[in-house]
């Protein structure tokens, strides 16, 4: 995202990397030069490139998500990830000729880094 995507007033869905806190939507306060400020008190920030939550010194306590739905989707994209990652790796096919494979890597967006390890092989 860009920090030009956001408006004062616009609701982003939090959601915390503790599993006792609530996911809820906050309120967007200040749009600044890097930072997108949220929340009734304005005591809370992420940066609108990867949408973590500004954890200073320690590590972000929250993730943004423009929805509840995109992080729905977002949930359900790691789920079945995992799932076909785990098929993949235990499933070997004699069948299956270079090309179809390599066809396979282009469509999962992972060409570039086989093509990349080959090299420093």
């Amino acid at each position: 995202m860009n920090i030009k995507d956001f408006k004062i007033g616009q609701k982003v869905f939090r959601v915390s990397s503790s599993r006792y806190s609530r996911s809820e939507y906050e309120e967007v306060t200040k749009v600044g030069r890097k930072w997108v400020t949220v929340g009734s008190n304005g005591q809370m920030r992420f940066d609108p490139e990867d949408m973590l939550e500004d954890g200073g010194q320690y590590c972000s306590s929250a993730t943004y998500y423009l929805s509840e739905e995109a992080y729905t989707i977002h949930q359900a994209r790691l789920s079945y990830w995992g799932k076909f990652k785990n098929i993949i790796s235990s499933y070997y096919t004699p069948d299956c000729d270079i090309e179809q494979l390599k066809e396979a890597a282009k469509l999962l967006g992972i060409f570039e880094s086989i093509e990349e390890n080959k090299q420093s092989d």
